[in-house]
């Protein structure tokens, strides 16, 4: 019961089930990056010092067909790394799982958590991923967002 308490405490500012879903994911890509659970799919890391430990997305062929693009757009082994791609370097280097995660939730809770409500439009898909290229792209003086996050 108290691991329960603990775990709605840390994700009590995130609303919707999708913020905590790209939480969770992030969290997990860590662990396979510190070694803490096996990389079943095979997630490369590249080190930079001025983009810290970025995931490299795997590549699609431009001729597969709209399911398929579909599928590895949905894929863990896509979504991860893109979300990855999205936190700041500073937070890659952390190697205490609870800091990284208070961290995490501190980021995440940076962007507003405005899930969709059916007959209304969003001003996005309320994805980290989409708010992370809406806000940075005043920052990037004509530089797309796109590519910062891929």
């Amino acid at each position: 019961k108290q691991w329960y308490q603990r775990r709605v405490a840390i994700t009590a500012g995130l609303k919707s089930l999708q913020r905590r879903r790209e939480r969770y994911i992030i969290i997990h890509v860590w662990k396979i990056l510190n070694g803490r659970c096996p990389n079943d799919v095979d997630i490369k890391f590249l080190e930079s010092k001025r983009h810290g430990k970025k995931a490299v997305v795997p590549s699609l062929t431009k001729s597969s067909s709209k399911r398929n693009q579909t599928l590895y757009d949905n894929s863990f082994a896509v979504i991860g790394p893109r979300l990855w791609n999205t936190i700041p370097p500073n937070l890659h280097s952390i190697e205490d799982p609870e800091h990284f995660k208070s961290m995490l939730t501190d980021f995440v809770k940076s962007f507003p958590d405005e899930p969709p409500i059916p007959g209304y439009s969003g001003r996005n898909g309320n994805s980290l991923l989409d708010w992370n290229s809406t806000k940075a792209e005043p920052l990037l003086c004509g530089r797309s967002a796109t590519l910062m996050t891929r």
